[in-house]
């Protein structure tokens, strides 16, 4: 079974493959596009996988144009492993079309889910605006939500929305996700299915889209999605 995987991958695993127990055929390439076996060039026309290894070095050494080009013009390869988590690019459903099979790499979610509720937290509590008065030495009231009384929605329950879940738990933010899968998460409180997902939005205080970008997800939040946001904040104000 031939493989092709970016020389710097190589490198960091090349241990760990010496141990796999399999008739693998490794073939690297570098940023030059030097194809090699075992460290010595060898012709580009030998060259056609069965796997690829889609790493991250791939993408920021800038060779993921040609290695995906490769990838659709393969005529024997079978299963692609991709470094990010989404696998709605378009280049990726014409591959799935073409019967290969796509693996995606979920190691990057605890970061983005970290980084969604970093902002989602400093939306909340307004730490530029505090640290601006602070800095001013103002002494002014600046407004802030609990965490734990405000209701948050989350469409989507992967990986991602999984990991963001379990850094919301401690808060006590309340939390309702939508997905097809109604299963139980001690992470949420209620599963319901998209189609709710409007009638919740007046009394949502956060809004996570955790899901992949498809035919079904495609312009969910559109002019409805937003018109009933909007019914919050129009019963907030006339109640202050």
């Amino acid at each position: 079974m031939q493989i092709l995987v970016s020389e710097a991958a190589y490198l960091r695993v090349s241990d760990r493959l010496a141990t796999v127990d399999a008739d693998l055929d490794v073939v690297t390439v570098d940023t030059a596009g030097i194809f090699k076996r075992a460290g010595v060039p060898i012709d580009g026309a030998d060259v056609n996988p069965e796997v690829f290894w889609v790493s991250l070095d791939v993408y920021l050494s800038g060779m993921m144009p040609s290695f995906i080009a490769r990838l659709l013009q393969g005529t024997q390869v079978t299963w692609a492993q991709m470094f990010f988590a989404g696998l709605d690019s378009p280049v990726l459903t014409k591959l799935v079309a073409n019967g290969i099979r796509i693996t995606k790499n979920s190691a990057q979610s605890q970061a983005i889910a970290e980084y969604v509720i970093c902002h989602a937290l400093s939306l909340l509590h307004p730490i530029v605006e505090q640290c601006r008065a602070q800095d001013a030495h103002e002494w002014k009231r600046i407004n802030f939500r609990e965490i734990g009384d405000t209701r948050w929605l989350m469409v989507g329950f992967g990986a991602i929305g999984t990991e963001i879940a379990r850094r919301l738990q401690p808060f006590g933010a309340h939390l309702t996700v939508f997905r097809r899968n109604n299963t139980p998460t001690t992470y949420a409180a209620h599963i319901r299915p998209t189609s709710d997902l409007i009638h919740y939005l007046p009394n949502a205080d956060v809004v996570v889209l955790a899901c992949a970008l498809n035919d079904e997800t495609r312009g969910i939040a559109g002019p409805d999605f937003f018109k009933a946001i909007d019914r919050k904040s129009t019963r907030q104000n006339s109640s202050h």
